[in-house]
């Protein structure tokens, strides 16, 4: 049985995606990856989704259905 976990209302997520993608190498403010309004979905302890929480409902339906 999954166990889930949501975290709603983030006034700043900072994801860190674009310096992950760079190997964080000469991060810049712009690499922080800032999502405003943001939302998090954790699936047994892992994050399964993150971004913004006007984008969860579609995310969500989608994942728990298949």
């Amino acid at each position: 049985m999954a166990h889930f976990c949501l975290f709603r209302k983030i006034d700043e997520l900072l994801t860190m995606t674009p310096l992950a993608a760079k190997d964080g190498r000469r991060p810049q403010e712009a690499d922080l990856g800032l999502v405003e309004d943001g939302a998090v979905l954790i699936e047994n302890g892992h994050i399964r989704w993150a971004g913004q929480e006007k984008e969860l409902s579609a995310h969500l339906i989608k994942s728990l259905v298949g």
